[in-house]
């Protein structure tokens, strides 16, 4: 399952692009397309099928998106989800320590998938997922987009982050791999 957080970035991203309405349209192609059904009005503690989401990812940048959807989604989804308060806060931590904190976070939005981290060197953070229930190649793109857009938050300049390794192109894990100045 998926909190509605993603969805509600989702629903933010898409809506502030391409209109009004066009997260109305993604819903009605889950349910038409898919036999998902997504409550009219988003539940603000709800968790809903993470298939939903991912679908719903695809139906996005199928319906709107250009080749970098995915991670366009992820950086607008950091600036939605990283409220006021905590961005304030993340200038006085760094990369690092935000990958460190990574399960934290993901439990908050997902109830499958754990993260492990190295951290390389002061600049060049490894961050891996396991076992997260639907690997799914469009949302390992989206986190590229989040990962880079929350680190730049802590002022940072300079941020990349690769994805090397992904479980849905057969391998075991999802490797992040961040580098920043």
């Amino acid at each position: 399952m998926t909190s509605v957080r993603p969805f509600l970035s989702l629903r933010y991203f898409v809506e502030q692009h391409y209109g009004t309405g066009a997260f109305g349209r993604i819903r009605r192609e889950l349910a038409e397309r898919h036999g998902l059904q997504l409550d009219l009005v988003l539940n603000p503690r709800g968790w809903y099928p993470t298939e939903a989401f991912l679908r719903g990812l695809d139906i996005g940048k199928e319906l709107f998106g250009p080749d970098d959807f995915y991670e366009r989604f992820g950086e607008a989804a950091a600036d939605y989800e990283i409220h006021l308060f905590s961005r304030i806060f993340l200038r006085l931590a760094s990369p690092a320590w935000m990958v460190e904190h990574s399960n934290d976070l993901w439990s908050r939005s997902h109830d499958s998938g754990r993260w492990t981290c190295d951290r390389e060197r002061p600049t060049h953070i490894k961050g891996t997922l396991h076992d997260f229930a639907l690997p799914h190649e469009g949302h390992c793109r989206s986190l590229v987009g989040w990962f880079r857009r929350a680190c730049a938050m802590t002022g940072v300049r300079d941020v990349t982050v690769e994805h090397p390794f992904c479980r849905a192109r057969g391998l075991p894990a999802c490797v992040f791999d961040g580098r920043w100045r």
